[in-house]
Formats: C-alpha cells, structure tokens, sequence
C-alpha cells in the first residue's frame, strides 16, 4: 500500500471531497435538468471506482484505530483458509462468503470483491430509481458519516445494508425482494430491524401516526429510559440475541464511548422526517406510494432503535435506519420539480453532508 495507513482515511476524503466538489458545480450555474449526463456519467464512474478501490485496497493488518475492525477480519480469514468453517453460529451467510473467497482468492481480493458488493448493489438501485439523476443520490449516499465507517469497520453490516437497499429494486415481486433481504439477514441478523419496518411499512401507510410514535418515544426514553433499559437488556439476555447483549448498558463502556441520551443522534436522525414528511409531503404536497414506504420504513427502524439510544455502540443499532437516509432525503427532488433552484438545493444538501461527515471525522474525534 502507498499510502501510510495513518494518513489513509485522511487521503480518501481529500479524493472524495475534490470529486464532490468538481461534480456539484454545474449545480449551482444551471438547473438540474440542464446538468449533462455525460459528466454525470463519467464522475458516476469514476466515484464508484475510487471508493471500491480505497474500501478494497485498504491494509488488510492496519491498526483499529485507523481502519476499524479491518485486522480482526483479516485474522478471521486467515483462520478460516486454515481451518475451515466452524463454529459458525451467526452471521452464516457472510462467513460462507469469506469461506469462498479463501478457496478463489488471498484477503485483498476478498476486501475488494467486499467493497464491488458494498457499492455496486446501491449504485444500480439508484440507477434504476433516478435514472440519469442517480449519480446526485450517489453522492449523497457516499458523502454521509456512516459510509466510510461500514464499508471498512463494521463490513458485516454495510454489506447486508448494501443487498437491503438492492432488495428495493423489487418491491413488485415480493418473493424476489425477500429472498435478497434473506440473504441481508444471513450477512449481518440486525437487519431484521429494518425487514420487520419495512413489513411494517406495507400495511402502515399513516405517516402522521408513525412521526408520532417517533416523537412519543423518544420523549419516554428521556424521561423513562432507565427503567426501559432494564427490560430490553433482560429481554436480550434471555433471548440470547448477540453475544454481547449481557453487557450492552454495562457502564464499563463509559471509559471509551460516551453512553447516555444521545441528542446528537436524535437530531441527526430526525432529519429526514422533518425534510420527508414536514416539507416534501406537508408542505409541498408530494405523493408517492414508494416513497411513504420508504419513508415509513425509516421512521419505524429509527423508532427501534430510540428503545437502545443508551446503549454502547448505540451508532450501530442507528445505522439499521440511517443507512436509508439519504434515499429518503433526495428521492423526491430527482423525482418532480418541488423548489426553486431545485439544483441548487441538492447541490447544497450534498456540500453540507460532506462537510458534516469531515467535521465528524477531523474536528471532532
């Protein structure tokens, strides 16, 4: 690898940025409409490229503190090329991936057929979503925080997310779209956090109920959450649902993550309910049987996940719903003409979740 694993994650965003920065300018000179499609194109391309390559090619020993849990899959994969598969007692899906990929190829080939897998499902979701505007939901996609962090640290779960979304591409032919979600489920067994939402979604169509129940919960587990906490913790130890259920309040973990009513997380996930229902649908009056699906799946995944906002790592259980934000963030302005300076809104959108994903990343860690 050329670049020191210490200034990796800092090369990628400085890439990333420079791309983003290069593709939205004709944003702001000109409408959407106008925006050529071979330049969408050709940055579409050369995005996908440059984040399969850095996600792929990353050192697959690299320190935790740089690149995640990368060296524990690493050291997952050579015991499983030695060994065998056994022990398998979740997750059997992803370590039947890796087992096969010991059999054709060494780790790197491995993390980059992960990476291809992690982004080209969504890429051509968005594709046969937005079409000549996919490369827009794209950016967006790329430039959020929780990208970078689950295509190299929490690998399981971008990859199950990745066929999730893919799943999407489906929702006409429902034993197709369950069969991926299964294969979703068999990466990473979390993901039946937003396969029961969006079961949910098919027959819950009432937004304003939803949105309220989000709102109702999240005052409970401020004011409440403690006793609530005892419950889910006694519910998990006795359901045996992660080997670390039995210490997912433990307070050993105030050392190194910060736990306790997570208003940041509240904020930053409220978003897209207050631009998806606030202002597309209230407001501007947009209706769309696939998006209220979309949306509602969102909302109940999130209302999930405020039952575990004390708990550690509690960002993980968030990204169960926030995986699908920017989806529900820009599907309806690639859609209709909402806004004025329509190009300008998307291009802005896009600017402020890279800039909010860099000051997460440089500022404030």
């Amino acid at each position: 690898m050329l670049i020191p694993v210490q200034y990796y994650t800092t090369a990628y965003y400085i890439v990333l940025s420079s791309i983003i920065f290069l593709s939205v300018l004709h944003l702001f000179k000109d409408n959407l409409e106008s925006y050529p499609s071979e330049i969408a194109l050709f940055f579409f391309t050369l995005l996908s490229v440059v984040v399969i390559l850095f996600i792929g090619l990353r050192e697959p020993w690299g320190n935790w503190r740089f690149l995640g849990d990368t060296s524990a899959y690493t050291r997952r994969y050579h015991y499983i090329e030695a060994q065998g598969l056994d022990n398998v007692t979740k997750d059997f899906g992803f370590y039947l991936f890796m087992y096969l990929c010991t059999k054709l190829m060494n780790v790197q080939g491995f993390y980059i057929l992960s990476a291809f897998l992690y982004v080209v499902p969504v890429a051509y979701t968005f594709r046969r979503y937005f079409s000549n505007y996919a490369f827009f939901a794209f950016l967006l996609y790329v430039s959020s925080m929780s990208f970078w962090a689950f295509g190299i640290n929490g690998l399981r779960n971008g990859l199950a997310a990745s066929f999730f979304i893919f799943s999407l591409n489906s929702l006409n032919r429902k034993w197709i779209m369950f069969l991926i979600i299964a294969l979703s489920v068999s990466f990473h067994m979390s993901m039946l956090v937003p396969t029961i939402a969006l079961i949910t979604g098919f027959y819950v169509k009432n937004t304003k109920v939803l949105v309220f129940i989000w709102g109702i919960v999240a005052l409970l587990m401020y004011f409440i959450g403690d006793q609530i906490e005892l419950i889910i913790s006694y519910l998990l130890n006795q359901l045996n649902f992660d080997n670390r259920s039995e210490n997912i309040y433990s307070n050993d973990f105030n050392e190194i993550i910060q736990r306790g009513y997570r208003f940041d997380f509240l904020l930053y996930s409220a978003v897209p309910i207050v631009l998806g229902y606030f202002y597309f649908i209230q407001k501007k009056g947009y209706s769309d049987k696939l998006y209220t699906i979309l949306l509602n799946t969102y909302i109940i995944a999130n209302t999930i996940w405020l039952f575990m906002i004390y708990a550690a790592y509690t960002n993980r259980i968030a990204f169960l719903s926030w995986f699908l934000m920017p989806i529900i963030m820009i599907y309806p302005l690639l859609k209709v003409k909402l806004i004025k300076n329509q190009g300008e809104f998307i291009g802005l959108m896009i600017l402020a979740s890279l800039a909010f994903t860099l000051s997460l990343e440089f500022l404030l860690n």
